[in-house]
């Protein structure tokens, strides 16, 4: 963790191995949503990450992007891709 509870890069990922084992489950089961550079490193560690809302440099690093104010059509987009 970093400031005031922000998670930083790493930590993202630790929580997603956490709560895999704690579920069952494995990070092909993952979707990562995110909008900023700090989340680089979950959205190379799961199969499909969808950058929201985000600049062209975070949009390159994931598998699919978002712009738009209703997230029911980001996770839309995931759909389409399982």
């Amino acid at each position: 963790m970093e400031r005031a509870g922000i998670l930083n890069a790493a930590a993202k990922v630790k929580i997603t191995e956490r709560l895999c084992e704690e579920f069952g489950l494995l990070r092909s089961d993952c979707v990562a949503y995110g909008d900023s550079m700090s989340d680089a490193e979950i959205f190379a560690a799961v199969p499909i990450s969808v950058a929201v809302n985000a600049d062209h440099y975070v949009s390159d690093l994931a598998v699919l992007a978002y712009r738009g104010g209703d997230l029911r059509e980001a996770y839309e987009l995931v759909q389409s891709r399982r």
